[in-house]
């Protein structure tokens, strides 16, 4: 969980969850909560009955780890507890241990989940995940993984990822599918998109409806399309398309798109195409008209 909202979402499940008699573990990244609802949510989870492991670095870590040898980072956690009690230790050394225990608690937690649930970014993610995160994401686990609205590391606006991407088997997204959702890469690390409904009332959405540069073709709105065509119906009636594709070696798009044209509806598909490619066509696609195009030494459409 992080420290923002995408985290309060995951401390109010953590509490609704161990209610109802789940074992659950919350690990606390990106820092203390710091949003009016990630504090909220945090104090209202049962700390008797959730375990809340701090997995955030402590303030002069990085400092710590390159001022110091690295000889502790082997030390077993049990190790590293009775080292840390024998009060010989100075200050880099003990950064040194603490950073050890919290990795090792980290990866314990990861490594032995049923389902692990990634809330530490939300929509707001923008940039780069730190060297930190990175490593936590990428250890590796057969549990069930699952982030809250987007995963972690993922642009939900223009679908980019950071290195090192929470790669989820489950998203579960909250009102209306973003947009990056949809495009490549972000959506190979979603995995199944489940959208959950929060309430948001469609007033809400028309208030911005001439803001809408994208929209999404959902099975329910192809009901009835194309429209029914009477018996004595001319298919001069139902719209034209030109398409202009294609050359000698490269046919395949002037067959598609004529094609798509034809069982979309269109009434009349027109093919203008160099002869080759017009021959090829029209096999696929009787039921157009075509246009013969001149060409040039290599088969492809004149502009004149």
């Amino acid at each position: 969980a992080g420290a923002g909202n995408n985290g309060g979402d995951c401390y109010a499940a953590a509490s609704v969850l161990s209610y109802m008699g789940y074992k659950i573990t919350v690990i606390v990244l990106g820092g203390k909560p710091s949003t009016a609802l990630s504090v909220e949510m945090f104090e209202l989870m049962p700390k008797d009955m959730v375990s809340v492991i701090n997995g955030y670095k402590g303030e002069n870590v990085e400092a710590a780890i390159e001022a110091a040898e690295l000889d502790y980072m082997s030390v077993s956690p049990v190790q590293a507890s009775e080292i840390l009690n024998n009060g010989e230790l100075n200050a880099v050394d003990k950064i040194i241990l603490r950073e050890r225990q919290r990795m090792y608690s980290i990866r314990e937690a990861v490594v032995n989940a049923d389902i692990l649930v990634d809330g530490v970014f939300g929509t707001g993610f923008r940039g780069q995940l730190d060297k930190d995160m990175v490593a936590i994401f990428s250890i590796g686990t057969s549990a069930y993984k699952i982030s809250v609205d987007v995963p972690s590391g993922g642009n939900c606006s223009q679908g980019t990822v950071s290195n090192g991407v929470f790669k989820a088997d489950e998203t579960i997204t909250f009102g209306y599918i973003k947009t990056g959702m949809s495009q490549y890469p972000l959506k190979k690390y979603c995995g199944k998109i489940t959208l959950a409904d929060i309430g948001i009332p469609a007033s809400a959405i028309e208030i911005t409806e001439n803001d809408r540069k994208y929209f999404r073709i959902e099975r329910q709105h192809l009901i009835g399309f194309p429209p029914e065509r009477q018996r004595d119906s001319h298919k001069g009636k139902f719209g034209r398309v030109l398409v202009i594709a294609g050359s000698s070696s490269m046919r395949g798009a002037a067959a598609l798109a004529a094609m798509g044209a034809l069982r979309s509806g269109a009434g009349i598909v027109q093919v203008a195409s160099v002869e080759k490619c017009v021959d090829t066509v029209a096999v696929i696609a009787p039921e157009a008209i075509y246009t013969e195009m001149e060409c040039d030494d290599y088969g492809y459409m004149l502009f004149d």
